[in-house]
């Protein structure tokens, strides 16, 4: 038998299904994971932004504390925490004209009056009044009045505005970002989807099919594999495998087991008469004639080797043995095929030898044993007859004969 099994071409497509997912996956991941820095830097301009209002308020506190006579000793502390204070509001200014956003940057730079001239001159007046002495209220004043006027007017406004810019953008941001997974989600779920109707399905199909393949196959390989190429019937290997199954049941069960040796007779004048190739066909059919004359399915009929054929029958006694193999020499002989070097007819025709199980034998090789030497005596004493062989202790035997 050719054995054939169909290439999976499904292989490379599986392939690129995979590493197109993981593809669509990576660029998904990095496009979410440059969003999430951005709401980042977004966080942070916003919590800068807050920061500056905070100071500005905070600046405007520690100039009117230091200007209202503060209590002796506490001028250098207010200063100091002044002089802080506007250091952190530069440097949050700093950071936030860093920004990119087109609203803020117009905030901070489009105009005479923009955010960062604002701030500027709100951290040089601050900076100019801690650096004022202390009993120099002329110049103190009007300072103090400028920084307070800041911090209560224009300068919180347009940063309470600036604020609201940064929120808006996160809130923007947030809103794409929310957009982006969701039309990713679906065009995984799409791929997926394709990739389904046409990859795995058919796939999975596909493999379905070669694995239906595959157990025919390895049925059929087991079949032939107990088969004997020629005749059809069981070969050697089967037969053996199934007189051990059956030696073990009728040692359990307490049950007879009979073996049948048959051979045709003066086979080898029939091939030198007629060729191998009908010597051939003649062992078809006296395997055919064989199977039809053993009619119970639990019974085995065997190509022994050559013209030699064996046949177990299970729970068989011996004048049930004895019918059966008659019926095997007369099922032969009624195909009537001409036989003209036999001397025992001039038909093809077998000679058989019965042996049956006693339940105490542990192995098969006596049973055959026996089987084989009432062939022998079957073909010795005029072949086309069946000759029983006892497999039996000898109060049996005696029975078996009164029968």
């Amino acid at each position: 038998m050719n054995i054939h099994l169909s290439h999976n071409p499904w292989t490379q497509k599986y392939l690129l299904a995979l590493c197109s997912t993981a593809i669509l996956l990576v660029i998904i991941t990095l496009t979410t994971h440059y969003n999430i820095e951005l709401q980042k830097d977004n966080a942070l301009m916003i919590n800068q932004s807050g920061k500056q209002r905070m100071l500005v308020k905070e600046i405007a506190l520690k100039s009117l504390q230091i200007s209202s006579n503060p209590v002796p000793g506490t001028e250098g502390k207010l200063k100091g925490e002044l002089l802080t204070a506007l250091t952190q509001l530069q440097k949050s200014h700093s950071e936030m004209s860093r920004s990119e956003i087109p609203e803020v940057r117009k905030i901070y730079f489009s105009s005479p009056k923009a955010l960062d001239n604002q701030v500027r001159h709100y951290i040089e007046v601050g900076l100019a009044f801690a650096n004022t002495p202390a009993n120099d209220l002329a110049q103190q004043k009007p300072k103090v009045e400028s920084l307070l006027i800041s911090a209560s007017g224009e300068l919180l406004t347009v940063l309470e505005d600036t604020t609201y810019l940064f929120q808006l953008e996160s809130e923007k941001k947030t809103l794409n970002l929310l957009r982006i997974a969701q039309g990713s989600l679906a065009i995984i779920l799409f791929v997926l989807i394709l990739q389904g109707l046409y990859i795995f399905r058919p796939m999975i199909h596909a493999i379905e099919l070669e694995k239906e393949e595959l157990i025919k196959l390895n049925e059929d390989l087991e079949r032939q594999a107990s088969i004997d190429g020629l005749t059809g019937v069981a070969n050697r290997r089967q037969m053996d495998e199934f007189i051990q199954r059956e030696l073990a049941r009728s040692l359990r069960e307490k049950t007879p087991l009979a073996v049948i040796m048959a051979d045709i007779d003066f086979f080898k004048a029939y091939n030198d008469a007629h060729g191998h190739p009908a010597g051939d066909e003649c062992l078809k059919k006296v395997a055919q004639a064989l199977t039809v004359a053993v009619r119970r399915p639990t019974d085995l009929v065997a190509r022994y080797g050559g013209e030699e054929f064996a046949i177990v029958l299970p729970n068989t006694d011996y004048p049930g043995a004895l019918l059966i193999a008659e019926a095997c020499r007369k099922s032969v002989e009624g195909l009537a095929i001409l036989h003209g070097g036999s001397l025992a007819s001039v038909f093809i025709t077998i000679s058989l030898g019965v042996a049956i199980h006693n339940g105490t034998q542990r192995n098969t090789e006596s049973l055959f044993a026996a089987a084989d030497s009432a062939l022998y005596k079957a073909k010795n004493s005029g072949r086309n007859k069946v000759v029983f062989e006892p497999q039996t202790d000898d109060n049996t035997a005696k029975e078996l004969e009164s029968l």
